[in-house]
């Protein structure tokens, strides 16, 4: 009995392993069918991986943390069971394996130890936002409507610290000044620390470009000593220099966005409708540019017959030159690595190809600079580049019944659109519906363009005669200009959507459906039909959970303190201070963000009314629609009626404290003599304190019930009348979430 009951589970057990043998079997030749194996890709992937994981980890996001480092072994664990190599050489096949596992696991930890040296350093370099004796050299100037801003490197700050820093200072100079590129300054002023994290996100573009500290100065306090430019700033101001000489002011600054990148010198109209269009993107030097360049570059070496290897490294030269020239974007890199790896193909006789390149770019550069993952420049110029990779083919052959020229160019233009549009929503809160058609009709005028600008150019800035070379295009962007700003392109913004992580699947739906993945056409509908479905389910489940909130986006600088509320589709903006210097920058953030295209209330606190009501609404009237203004106070009629004549569609109340004036779902009025906003909601209270400026017993009175307070100074007496569930301080705090040094703060009921 015992025998036949060995047997009988012995049978068992062989017919178990042979089952999971086959199984097994059958999963590696699925895989090895599904995914044609790039080790390039798979090195990249495991990087992107681990950054992601000391990313998450840093943010202490543990669970995400978790899941990440969990995709990086499952990643290095499939190159074990799946890859099979085209050899069938055991002992091959197993150094392969190992070489491969390898590489990845070592590129991950110097990916992950980067990332965490590069941001603990940056923790660490605060200076206590103390006054400080600066000097350093300017290396960007962007004007501004009250003077200009400088980013400074090299700089030395002497106070209660004296250091020589690594890390870059954002100077925001008042008054009209002529301070340029290379200059070395020397000013005294407060260094505010900046932190990692801003608007709740991690402050990638600030941490990957070392920007630390923020200082504000008068221009009269500033004293430049010297003046010292490297190469690429030379021939950067030459080409800016040059472009002023020959052109008209909007002329100018559309061709140097063009040339080089900097965009900082666009009147906000044209820079806004550029973007609301969906071409703004030519103004971020990229593969576009790139590519029109290394025509040039062709076209001349050939007709100097240049040797094929000296051909080749001419024109990496040249082309990494012009990188460092427009500021070595990642975007500018990643262009110029990919076209370095398809001549050097070209060059040995390989097949390029593109999924490997774009991955051997992505490695440089996060090997060189981790942070990059993290910035939208890196994750628009990859994203689009792997979008083309992926989705341009199946799309130009859905588009079949067009004539060849046109369906290729349409699936260039749709696949990237594709990709990027999960990217902008993340980043901008919107995107452009038109910029398809607009690419596909502005993108050859956009190459022609830039390669007669460029030649122009240069011919015109060595013989000085740059007013007659341009001459023409002066005229070509005089008419570009119109036909972009004739029209007002935001009406196609899309906005106030979040993807959040339904974008993976949104991205498996078009990964599965394109020719990258070897599915049959079952197992195609099927994984792609699953993936739409999940990803409608669940971006409207959460969207519409995030509507239906009250929420207060706080907003504050050293010029302005405003919140922004937001319910069921109604808004209002309350302005607690402002003086004539604020910038909309911050403002115009949180309308986009939060998808608000129209203003319902206007609400102007008391410490506001030094400001003219008319300057507040002329620049907020470049950002939106404001259909109703409630100042505290009273008004002579005259005013009133210049107000209504000035801002027709606009009405205007003047209100003291009380009753609320504004009800929707929301209602808000005045307390505290207009030094306090008071907003109420079914789901909770507000109080939105100004400055009162003399003493803290000004801000008691009101009943202690408060959800949220928002207030800038005399926090601790406020909080301790109070103790509301949120507190918010408009300005930099050391006890409380500040929205100046983090951003536009989002508080939720």
């Amino acid at each position: 009995m015992y025998q036949i009951k060995h047997f009988y589970a012995s049978v068992i057990i062989d017919k178990q392993s042979r089952l999971f043998y086959n199984l097994v079997v059958y999963l590696v030749v699925l895989m090895k069918k599904i995914i044609n194996f790039r080790p390039i890709m798979f090195f990249a992937l495991c990087l992107c991986l681990s950054l992601l994981t000391a990313y998450a980890f840093y943010m202490r996001k543990i669970i995400y943390g978790i899941m990440t480092l969990l995709f990086l072994s499952s990643a290095i664990a499939c190159l074990w069971i799946f890859y099979r190599g085209e050899s069938v050489d055991a002992k091959t096949l197993l150094k392969q394996k190992s070489i491969f596992s390898a590489v990845a696991v070592i590129l991950s930890i110097i990916g992950a130890l980067s990332f965490l040296f590069t941001v603990s350093n940056y923790d660490k370099s605060d200076l206590g936002d103390k006054f400080y004796t600066v000097t350093g050299k300017v290396t960007e100037v962007t004007p501004s409507e009250n003077g200009c801003s400088l980013i400074l490197s090299k700089v030395k700050a002497d106070g209660s610290i004296k250091t020589k820093s690594r890390y870059k200072i954002i100077v925001y100079v008042y008054g009209a000044c002529d301070i340029d590129v290379g200059d070395n300054l020397r000013f005294k002023a407060k260094l505010s620390d900046r932190e990692t994290t801003y608007d709740g996100k991690f402050s990638a573009h600030y941490v990957a470009n070392a920007i630390k500290y923020t200082a504000s100065v008068p221009v009269s306090d500033i004293t430049v000593l010297s003046r010292n430019r490297t190469a690429f700033e030379s021939i950067n101001i030459f080409i800016r220099d040059t472009l002023k000489v020959g052109l008209d002011l909007d002329e100018f600054t559309v061709a140097y966005a063009l040339l080089c990148g900097n965009s900082d010198y666009m009147e906000t109209e044209i820079i806004e409708n550029f973007r609301a269009s969906g071409v703004a993107h030519i103004f971020a030097v990229s593969g576009l540019h790139i590519g029109f360049f290394a025509v040039i570059l062709n076209f001349i070496t050939d007709k100097l017959r240049f040797n094929k290897y000296v051909k080749f490294f001419f024109v990496v030269s040249v082309l990494l030159f012009y990188s460092g020239v427009c500021g070595f974007t990642a975007s500018s890199i990643r262009a110029t690595i990919m076209t370095a790896v398809m001549l050097l193909a070209g060059l040995i006789g390989k097949k390029y190809d593109g999924l490997s390149s774009v991955a051997l770019a992505g490695i440089i550069v996060l090997l060189y600079a981790p942070i990059q993952l993290f910035c939208v420049g890196f994750q628009l110029s990859f994203g689009v580049v792997l979008g083309i990779n992926i989705l341009s083919r199946p799309i130009s052959k859905l588009l079949g019944f067009l004539p060849q020229k046109i369906s290729s160019a349409l699936g260039v233009v749709l696949s990237a659109q594709i990709f990027g549009i999960p990217i902008s929503l993340a980043t901008f809160g919107e995107f452009s519906l038109i910029a398809i058609i607009a690419n596909f009709i502005f993108i050859p005028f956009v190459g022609v363009l830039y390669i007669a600008l460029l030649v122009l150019t240069v011919i015109g800035g060595i013989f000085s005669i740059s007013a007659i070379t341009l001459f023409p295009i002066n005229y070509v962007l005089k008419l570009t200009i119109i036909l972009i700003t004739a029209f007002d392109y935001r009406i196609f913004m899309i906005g106030g959507i979040s993807f959040g992580i339904f974008a993976i699947l949104y991205y498996l739906a078009f990964i599965s459906w394109s020719d990258r993945l070897n599915l049959t056409k079952i197992a195609r509908t099927i994984v792609c039909s699953i993936s739409v479905v999940v990803f409608a389910l669940g971006v409207t489940i959460s969207n519409l959970s995030d509507n239906r909130s009250c929420k207060f986006t706080v907003i504050g600088t050293e010029n302005v303190c405003a919140t922004l509320i937001t319910e069921k589709g109604q808004s209002a903006l309350v302005i607690n201070s402002v003086n004539s210097y604020f910038s909309t920058g911050r403002i115009s953030r949180a309308l986009t963000t939060n998808g608000v295209k129209e203003i319902d209330a206007l609400i102007l606190a008391n410490s506001s009314k030094g400001v003219d009501v008319q300057l507040i609404l002329t620049r907020l009237y470049k950002l939106v629609q404001i259909n109703a203004v409630y100042s505290y106070g009273t008004v002579d009629e005259i005013t009133l009626l210049a107000l209504e004549k000035i801002f027709k569609k606009t009405d205007f109340y003047f209100c003291l404290d009380g009753a609320p004036f504004y009800h929707g779902e929301f209602s808000i009025g005045f307390a505290l003599d207009g030094y306090c906003a008071v907003v109420e909601s079914d789901r909770g209270k507000a109080y939105l304190f100004s400055e009162f400026g003399y003493s803290y017993a000004g801000y008691s009175g009101l009943t202690a019930n408060a959800d949220l307070v928002v207030a800038t100074d005399y926090l601790e007496s406020i909080y301790s009348i109070y103790r509301p569930r949120s507190f918010v301080s408009y300005r930099a705090s050391g006890n409380y979430l500040d929205a100046e040094r983090k951003g536009n703060c989002v508080v939720k009921f």
